[in-house]
């Protein structure tokens, strides 16, 4: 219930998708949860966040590592989509094809 946010300040520099994109990461989740303090709930503290070394690639790559997770993510949204249809069409050219 009590927390910080932050936001960032050169946009030039850091890329707040490809940010995100770090600290979505499992090895992230389980850095936090190994450095929060308390028992039943846990508290990953800011000043424990600003000790946390993030790689800094140019902006341009940032922009394509970030590129390339949203392709991939559509990319994998069409084949699900394109699965389910074929599941729902399949059967039905299956029995035009019984019946021709």
């Amino acid at each position: 219930s009590a927390y910080q946010t932050f936001y960032i300040k050169d946009e030039t520099k850091l890329n707040p998708y490809y940010l995100w994109l770090y600290f979505k990461r499992p090895e992230f989740d389980r850095y936090a949860r190994y450095k929060s303090k308390g028992s039943a709930h846990e508290f990953f503290e800011f000043d424990e966040m600003c000790r946390v070394k993030i790689p800094l690639p140019p902006i341009e790559i940032q922009r394509a590592i970030v590129n390339i997770y949203k392709c991939a993510n559509e990319a994998k949204q069409i084949a699900e989509e394109a699965d389910q249809l074929s599941r729902e069409v399949c059967p039905a050219l299956l029995q035009h094809v019984i019946h021709s």
